[in-house]
């Protein structure tokens, strides 16, 4: 077997993954990448993991070909279109298994597989998702560290000796926590290439055990949402040391998220306006978005917090639905734009000041004005739900801070380019 045309090597993702990547993917893939010895490991593992996953599948496997299985291909193909990537450069397995799963692999050509419970439970639109989001793991550069994270947790703490079984438990919580946020990721490029939001939510109900027989809900969205909600009431009515020890637990064993919280995930994304600009976006421009998020993973974080707190007062406030305003916060707070003939034209003015409470700790006040006829700009003042952690601050404050010794500083966050005064 060949595929044609290998010229984007397995494990290393595409120049726009960014676009794409959950802040904290991005973020334990960079601390991931820094423990010592962990990429030399690497190296000889994944391969010969990747090769033996190889010969199981080509052993196994029913690979899916134009010729072989066409309907399922066109799916593959689609798929593959979407997220601007060539199919003739993979591998497309199907394998017999009762269990609804699917995985990406591969040592020279990057292979994706499907089981037979998947192909037979799902609709050709829900198997794009599904599709989708294991290319997405393609896209991003997760394969190495999957494979990796799989020998951890199963090979190495299995092995004799007690240094390895501590190495595995030591490394373990970090590739398990970077290994959920991965599954966010991917999820937004299965989104990106199915372009149907109730196609991904009914695959998140089958894969959580939604009856398949029974056919798809009416409104898949809204019944997630709901339980969604529910499962945050139920969270909240326990101890917190029960809550502690059940988040204690999922954190350190669990590889991939509640479908619950991968939906809350996808819903979020959706409505902070993403997913509309990277559909409707050409390769290059997906690149040049991605270009813009950066590498300052922190940075991204307190933007993201500042637009959810405004996003937040404006629906308990002036009554402005967060699906509404979160897009054009975006667009306004993170790049520039203007909210002139929007319907948030009255906010004129927004200002971040990060005060020092000690050594160790900030505070973050957000400062909205808005317009209200001829009197005076209205000032609203909330707190931005970001850790005070002084670690976790942006290095570029941090600096800041250094520089000016002084205990505040105050950091522009929107202004329209036609205002030329502060109010």
């Amino acid at each position: 077997m060949k595929a044609e045309g290998t010229d984007n090597p397995v494990g290393k993702g595409l120049a726009w993954a960014p676009a794409i990547q959950h802040l904290l993917d991005s973020l334990y893939l960079k601390k991931i990448g820094a423990v010592p010895l962990l990429p030399k490991i690497m190296g000889w593992v994944v391969d010969r993991q990747r090769e033996e996953m190889e010969a199981t599948l080509a052993g196994d496997g029913f690979l899916v070909t134009k010729k072989s299985r066409p309907a399922l291909w066109d799916v593959f193909e689609s798929a593959c279109t979407a997220l601007d990537l060539d199919a003739r450069q993979f591998w497309f397995f199907a394998m017999a298994s009762p269990y609804n799963d699917s995985f990406m692999t591969g040592s020279a050509v990057p292979t994706i597989c499907v089981t037979s419970a998947l192909v037979n439970n799902c609709t050709d639109e829900e198997l794009v998702f599904i599709v989708g989001r294991e290319l997405g793991h393609y896209i991003c550069g997760h394969d190495c560290y999957h494979t990796l994270a799989h020998y951890l947790s199963a090979g190495l703490k299995g092995s004799p000796g007690w240094p390895a079984w501590l190495a595995g438990h030591a490394i373990e919580p970090l590739i398990m926590s970077w290994s959920r946020y991965s599954e966010i990721s991917a999820d937004r490029a299965g989104l990106l290439a199915c372009k149907n939001f109730d196609a991904a939510c009914r695959v998140y109900l089958k894969l959580a055990g939604f009856p398949s027989k029974e056919g798809g809900p009416a409104n898949p969205r809204r019944l997630l949402m709901d339980q969604a909600i529910q499962y945050t009431r139920e969270q909240g009515r326990r101890s917190l040391a029960s809550r502690a020890f059940h988040q204690m637990k999922h954190t350190l064993f669990a590889s991939r998220p509640r479908a619950i919280e991968r939906f809350a995930e996808l819903d979020e994304w959706v409505n902070l306006g993403f997913y509309a600009e990277l559909a409707e976006a050409s390769p290059p421009e997906r690149i040049r978005i991605a270009e813009s998020v950066g590498t300052d993973y922190l940075k991204n974080a307190l933007d993201m917090a500042v637009v959810e707190t405004t996003a937040d007062y404006l629906e308990s406030g002036p009554g402005i639905p967060r699906k509404e305003s979160l897009p054009l916060l975006r667009a306004a707070f993170l790049r520039g734009a203007s909210l002139r003939g929007s319907v948030l034209d009255a906010l004129v003015y927004a200002e971040l000041a990060i005060g020092e409470k000690d050594g160790s700790a900030y505070d973050y006040t957000l400062s909205l004005f808005f317009l209200r006829g001829q009197d005076a700009p209205l000032k609203v003042s909330l707190e931005v739900d970001y850790t005070s952690d002084r670690d976790f601050a942006p290095e570029s404050i941090r600096e800041q801070f250094i520089k000016t010794r002084q205990n505040q500083l105050k950091v522009l966050v929107y202004k329209p380019q036609e205002q030329k005064e502060k109010p």
